[in-house]
């Protein structure tokens, strides 16, 4: 990881090589995260987040492998318990994975770009323990795409259908990384500036994941899927069926989930999102709400609201007849590669316990 910023600065910032972050702006490594939806794979997508650079063939072979590995071991003896978030139970069960502390204490073929990818392997396998989808995975060979891993582990279909597999892989790569500005990358970092082992790290920023930050997307699916019933049971108009179902939302003091966004006006991760899923076939009841969503909201209660990524993935999981926690779970295994690229950039680059300041994080990158 090429080392930032000044360590000897009289004035601390928080500056980061990984991606650059503005409104309506989204760029890991100098790329648009737009020309990376729909286009670039996870394996390229963790070489680029950790080294700067799309990888040569070999490396994208070691990646792929490492993930490969770390999919087929067996997992911690941790239980989830009833009602339990998701990001808690694969939180618990990354803090107890022996093969993946042995795996980063070893330091084997790959480094650093081996570690993540075996990593979300872990996290894979833990993902089709929670839906119950190892059996369409079992099988999987592991020179197949990322994609149809994927398909199977979500879906819990053997035989993969192309155009979905790569929608899955679009929006895992979609969360990779929000820079510096989400609560998970930044208790992550914090971490690791007291050089905690990467696996604790990772831990803390999973953790943070909730119905809140990551979380949306699931709620998003839940919110669309009522409309995607009365729409199939008779031809109602779609904008008045919303507006009711907004309201009836806001009458319990409840926020629409899917929109607003923090920094962008225009989340550049929807519009690549909606363009993949019309590409795919797969935009369809839940997708239109969610485009007619903003002005339903602006016409009841004032503010226009832009559709965010968490919308977006929930809205196309609903489509895709997935369960909402595959929507919040497509989040925690994009962003898991983010997070260990803050991870190793933390360690890398800066001293240890180093003073970390909120307000001047800036992009050090080209």
């Amino acid at each position: 990881m090429t080392a930032t910023g000044d360590k000897r600065s009289a004035n601390p910032c928080w500056p980061t090589s990984i991606t650059r972050i503005e409104p309506d702006r989204i760029e890991i490594a100098g790329t648009p995260i737009g020309e990376l939806i729909g286009r670039t794979t996870i394996p390229e997508a963790v070489h680029l987040l950790i080294r700067g650079a799309f990888p040569e063939p070999h490396k994208i072979e070691e990646i792929s492998w490492a993930f490969f590995q770390g999919s087929t071991l067996p997992l911690p003896a941790v239980r989830a318990l009833p009602g339990e978030e998701v990001s808690r139970i694969l939180a618990r069960r990354l803090l107890a994975d022996k093969a993946l502390s042995k795996r980063r204490t070893e330091q084997r073929t790959g480094g650093e770009c081996g570690i993540t990818a075996f990593c979300l392997g872990r996290i894979f396998r833990s993902i089709g323990s929670i839906l119950g989808t190892l059996h369409a995975w079992k099988d999987a060979d592991p020179e197949e795409p990322f994609s149809h891993h994927l398909y199977r582990i979500f879906s819990g279909k053997s035989r993969v259908r192309e155009p979905e597999a790569g929608l899955l892989e679009a929006m895992t790569v979609a969360c990779i990384d929000h820079g510096l500005t989400p609560p998970s990358t930044q208790v992550c970092r914090i971490a690791a500036s007291v050089r905690s082992p990467y696996e604790v790290a990772l831990t803390q920023g999973i953790a943070c994941i909730s119905a809140i930050h990551g979380g949306a997307s699931a709620r998003a699916a839940e919110f669309f899927l009522p409309f995607q019933r009365q729409r199939g049971k008779a031809p109602l108009n779609p904008s008045l069926l919303l507006e009711a179902m907004t309201q009836e939302l806001l009458n319990c003091g409840k926020r629409v989930p899917g929109l607003g966004h923090r920094f962008h006006a225009t989340d550049p991760r929807w519009e690549a999102l909606h363009r993949e899923a019309d590409r795919a076939g797969i935009a369809a009841t839940c997708v239109q709400a969610l485009t007619l969503a903003p002005a339903a909201l602006a016409r009841i209660a004032g503010p226009h609201l832009p559709v965010n990524v968490d919308g977006a993935i929930g809205a196309i999981i609903a489509d895709m007849g997935l369960r909402p926690a595959a929507a919040t779970l497509t989040f925690i295994l994009g962003r898991v590669a983010g997070l260990s690229a803050h991870y190793f950039e933390e360690v890398g680059s800066f001293p240890p316990m180093r003073r970390i300041n909120f307000e001047k994080a800036v992009y050090r990158g080209g």
